[in-house]
């Protein structure tokens, strides 16, 4: 299993992708829930995966 790690691009916080899945929320670029950072609830679309 191949564990993918995300970086917020905002304030550099580092986690599973399904850490930043599990805080969705509502984005203003989506006009829907989409995941976000869980520290500074960046969305998604600011982040950097990693493997």
């Amino acid at each position: 299993m191949i564990m993918v790690m995300v970086i917020c691009e905002e304030c550099l916080y580092t986690d599973k992708k399904v850490e930043f899945v599990k805080n969705s929320d509502y984005c203003k670029e989506c006009i829907c829930d989409h995941s976000m950072c869980p520290n500074c609830k960046s969305a998604y679309h600011t982040v950097t995966i990693t493997e």
